[in-house]
Order: structure tokens, then C-alpha cells, then sequence
């Protein structure tokens, strides 16, 4: 695929997002209204991700911790000064993934990690920068890290393993974009 055909291909990717993400907005209004957790509003956004039709290809799971034929567990080594749990130091669990299930490298289109009325802190941008690496096990294509607020959400892109697009902040009620970068 020719480097222009790539671009065109994650800026359609990224629309759908955006699209999805105000989908949640517009429809569960009232997620934000009582701030609710991030499983909530991933769960949301995943269904709308599933109904663009876009992604027919694929499954949209949330919270989906296995990797490949055997269903193994996915680890990510260099997340274990991450973990707050019992579990082994290197799993990992993503808000949300765009995948073939039970697959290699091969399939993995995009991972999610999400929060709500918070920030996204150093483990979360490692987990992205981890499985999106080209040398990496997991290898998905787009790496996509939300923050969202009552009136507005926060994104980044990364592809990789590097932030790629600090696509910026968007204002919900304006319907209005501001601080982004493009590459």
C-alpha cells in the first residue's frame, strides 16, 4: 500500500472515531450528567464503533485480555511497575480493541484505553505505545488514548509505539475542535 492510501486510511479511521466518540455524547448524555466509569462509556462507544459498519471485518470487544489461537493471556513485558493487583505484573487488559479474535499480529487494527473524568497516566500511553510497536507482539495498526469530560474529550493517536497526532481537545457543545495538531 502506497504511503498516501496509508494516510487516507487512518484519517477515515480517525472520522469514525470522532463520529463514534459524539455518538456517545449525543446519545448518553446522561453518562456524563452522573460521571460514570470508563467500562460504561467504552461500552458505548464500542457499540457505536461496531454500528459504523466500518469495522465489518472485525470484532469490537471491550476489556478482551486474549491473544491468539490458544487464547492466551496478553502480556505486555515493561508494564509491571503498572499493576495494582494480585494478577501477574505483565497482563494486560484493554478498554478496547478492533480485532480478529484468536489471531496473530496480523489482525489487530486498534486499541483502546479510556478514561472518564480523569487523565490518562504513564501506563496507559505504555500500554498504547506497547502494542501498536511494529516489532512487538501484538501489533495493532492505531493506538487511540480518550479522556473524557461532561463537555468535552481529550484524544491522542499513536502509531508505532510513538504519539503520533495530539488530535487535541473537543469541545462537545460547540462542536468545535481545537488544539490539533496535524503530522
Amino acid at each position: 500500500m502506497k504511503r498516501e492510501e496509508c494516510a487516507m486510511e487512518q484519517e477515515r479511521f480517525l472520522a469514525v472515531v470522532d463520529a463514534s466518540i459524539k455518538l456517545v455524547y449525543s446519545k448518553d448524555s446522561k453518562l456524563f450528567e452522573v460521571e460514570v466509569g470508563e467500562r460504561a462509556i467504552a461500552h458505548r462507544l464500542a457499540i457505536y464503533l461496531e454500528e459504523s459498519c466500518v469495522f465489518d471485518d472485525y470484532s469490537v470487544d471491550c476489556e478482551y485480555n486474549r491473544y491468539g489461537v490458544e487464547g492466551m493471556v496478553k502480556r505486555l513485558p515493561g508494564i509491571e511497575r503498572c499493576r495494582r493487583t494480585n494478577e501477574p505484573k505483565d497482563w494486560i487488559t484493554p478498554d478496547i480493541v478492533i480485532h480478529r479474535r484468536q489471531s496473530e499480529e496480523r489482525d489487530n487494527l486498534a486499541v483502546f484505553e479510556i478514561k472518564s473524568f480523569g487523565s490518562l497516566d504513564a501506563c496507559d500511553k505504555l500500554k498504547l505505545k506497547g502494542m501498536t510497536k511494529r516489532t512487538g507482539a501484538f501489533r495493532y495498526d492505531f493506538g487511540i488514548g480518550i479522556e473524557f469530560r461532561r463537555e468535552y474529550y481529550n484524544w491522542f493517536l499513536v502509531v508505532n509505539g510513538v504519539k503520533r497526532k495530539g488530535l487535541g481537545r473537543v469541545d462537545i457543545e460547540q462542536g468545535e475542535r481545537s488544539s490539533i495538531t496535524r503530522v
